[in-house]
């Protein structure tokens, strides 16, 4: 996947996100952001017929055990996709965008067992190439989905320095989300931190900087300083290029009215 490729599929999983993931609701004047259901499943069948290892009722993300253990036990997936693909490398990226299919079926439609095809495509993302940082992105969000943040946010970090050659804001974005959906109040301002690191990247593009300023909207509101919500939702708009849900908006506007 080439990087305009990548950043077009990005772009597709932030706009299904917009209107499903990042809603929210006025409690106790606060806005806090709806969780996502649990997915939970029976198991899953690996591309070679074994059974992928699950716990809680969940498929475990591949990154948490050990490469040489696992990459044994799935010696004819390997082979067969190096085959189709011309190298281990390929194979792995041509099986990561597949898990962002899923994820973005998932978002648009709340098609939660999507949810787990995704895992089980990072997690051979992952069997085929260990460094490829999109697998760990890939863990991330389904964590987030899942609402298991601090395992999230080990997997952001992971692939953040996978891929510290190539900073992409799109995955730091992805991380900042999950401080702010996560109701640790002591996250909040994580959160804002990574998004003024984004905002001070150079090569950050319009569209990228109003989706930051509406995460830093939210972590603002979470903190109850909704005056300087309003700023930052006001902000994003000014570059026309990220539109905010409408109905963050409405919440914040019952919650804390916006000055004209």
């Amino acid at each position: 996947m080439t990087l305009r490729d990548e950043r077009s599929a990005i772009k597709s999983k932030h706009k299904a996100r917009g209107s499903f993931q990042t809603l929210v609701r006025i409690n106790m004047k606060k806005l806090i952001l709806f969780s996502l259901l649990l997915i939970s499943v029976s198991g899953c069948m690996s591309p070679d017929g074994q059974m992928y290892p699950k716990t809680g009722g969940q498929l475990v993300m591949y990154g948490d055990l050990p490469h040489s253990e696992i990459e044994e036990k799935q010696k004819s997936y390997i082979e067969q996709e190096t085959a189709k693909f011309g190298t281990r490398e390929d194979a792995s990226q041509a099986a990561a965008k597949a898990g962002w299919e899923y994820v973005a079926q998932a978002q648009s439609s709340r098609n939660y067992a999507s949810i787990n095809l995704a895992v089980r495509t990072f997690n051979g993302a992952w069997i085929l190439w260990e460094n490829n940082y999109q697998a760990f992105w890939g863990f991330g969000v389904c964590s987030s989905m899942r609402e298991e943040y601090d395992k999230a946010e080990k997997y952001f970090l992971k692939a953040i320095d996978l891929n510290k050659n190539n900073p992409n804001s799109d995955l730091k974005l992805d991380l900042a989300l999950t401080y702010t959906q996560s109701g640790n109040p002591t996250w909040h301002d994580k959160s804002i931190a990574v998004i003024k690191d984004v905002l001070n990247t150079a090569s950050v593009d319009n569209y990228a900087k109003g989706y930051a300023y509406f995460i830093w909207a939210q972590a603002l509101a979470n903190k109850g300083d909704f005056q300087a919500a309003w700023e930052k939702v006001a902000l994003s708009e000014n570059l026309k290029e990220y539109k905010i849900p409408p109905e963050f908006k409405k919440q914040l506007e019952r919650v804390h009215p916006r000055i004209k």
